[in-house]
Formats: C-alpha cells, structure tokens, sequence
C-alpha cells in the first residue's frame, strides 16, 4: 500500500482525511490481516507534547477501522444492500478526489427480506458492485473492479436520494441515466461516523478552541515538559474526544 501522511499534528506535507485512507486500500489490503502489524506500537505513559500524545492513538484507530472492515467482508452474503435506479455526478464532482455522486436506490419491496429493504444512512461505507455479493471475490469482478464509497447525506424528504462520494468515478454513470439494462447494488460494510470523528479530534485546527481545550485538559505547562498521564486520566480525554467533538 502507498505510504502516505497519516500523523495527527497536521505535519509536513498534505495531510488526508480517513475516508482518503480507507479508499487507498486495495482489496488485498482490505484483506490482509497484517496490513498495520508494525504500525501499531504501545501507547506510552509519558509524552513531551499534545502533538505526541494525539499521534500516538492515530495508528490504533487506523487499525480498528481495518479490522472492522475486514470483519465485514467475512459476512458479505449477510450484508444489507439496495438496487440503484440511477447515478449522476453532484454539481461539485471534481476528479480526481472529489468523486461526488447523487443516487437513487430502487423502491424498496415489502416482501423482500430484511437485508434488501435495507435504508442507508449517513456515515456508511458501502461497496458498489454489480452483483449483490456472496463472497469477497464478488466485489472485484472483471468488469466490475473493486469500489467504494461513502455515504455523505441522505434526503430527508426521500430517503432514496443519497449522496455519496465515490473512491473512484462511477463508468455505468451515464447508461444509467439512459436506462440501458445495467445493474448495480448499493452494498453495506461499516458505519464510520465514531471513527471519523475521533479522527478529526485527532488532527485538531492548531489555531482552534478544540485543540486549547485538550492542552487544558492534560494541563500542558510547557512545551517540552512531559505531560504525565494518569489511567483515569487518559480514560477522561477518550471520553471527552468521543462525545464532545462533533463531524
């Protein structure tokens, strides 16, 4: 897998979001168990800076999402999904990373079973396939190589409208709107919304009152002094980064 950026103090370089990570893994990374088997290292007790002690749960966290997406792959044949009905690029699609889509999900049918009325929401990561998947094999088929996306909003009004962003451009886009006899599935894997926003928590603005905050939480003193951490203390800063910072 590409080595890219993925510290927490906004460092040197082009930093990228989690989803950007998680779009980066082929399916063999997806897949491999060992993928972060060197990456992740004990947390340790003392740290010489916020920078430091934020990095050092970003390795975890990175991890955790790859193990909770490899467990979903595991169970594919359980996995909720929808039929499309059409796909457009959003008005703010702009190759090659902004891959924004509007969808619309086939009208659910009441007498088909739980996992196909599925209702996607906000925060997901779903696979696009052509199939609606048995095994893992079924999300890189020839014609049909191995896509993700995530789910940015769902329309309140009509939750058959969704809007994604795709990790890579959609090719059926424009016989779909034809109505030309493609098929595609709106696949479930994982809800990222906790993830997210624990990443974000992570890579706080330097210049912003969350980043202040968590200075004044582990009461910084001074720069270089190492910061002390506490059980009970590391167990009020998760807690705080958790439920507190929002998307």
């Amino acid at each position: 897998m590409e080595k890219k950026q993925i510290s927490a103090d906004g460092g040197r370089g082009r930093s990228i979001s989690l989803t950007d990570l998680v779009f980066s893994w082929s399916i063999q990374d997806a897949l491999n168990t060992n993928l972060y088997k060197n990456l992740v290292k004990k947390i340790p007790e003392t740290f010489k800076s916020t920078a430091e002690y934020l990095n050092s749960f970003v390795a975890p966290l990175i991890e955790e999402t790859h193990a909770d997406l490899l467990s979903s792959m595991t169970r594919l044949s359980q996995a909720p999904s929808r039929q499309l009905y059409s796909v457009e690029r959003d008005k703010y699609y702009k190759a090659p990373r902004d891959l924004f889509y509007n969808i619309v999900l086939r009208k659910r049918d009441s007498n088909r079973s739980d996992l196909e009325t599925y209702q996607p929401q906000s925060g997901e990561l779903v696979a696009l396939t052509d199939v609606r998947p048995k095994c893992v094999s079924d999300l890189n088929r020839p014609k049909r190589s191995y896509l993700l996306a995530y789910v940015q909003a769902v329309d309140e009004a009509n939750p058959d409208k969704v809007s994604i962003l795709s990790s890579k451009p959609i090719m059926i886009e424009q016989e779909m709107q034809r109505k030309e006899n493609h098929t595609l599935f709106f696949v479930f894997l994982i809800n990222m919304t906790t993830n997210i926003r624990i990443w974000k928590a992570f890579h706080p603005d330097p210049t912003g009152g969350n980043l202040k905050m968590i200075n004044k939480v582990i009461q910084m003193n001074g720069v270089m002094k190492k910061i002390v951490l506490c059980a009970y203390l590391k167990r009020t800063l998760a807690l705080f980064l958790h439920l507190n910072l929002t998307v």
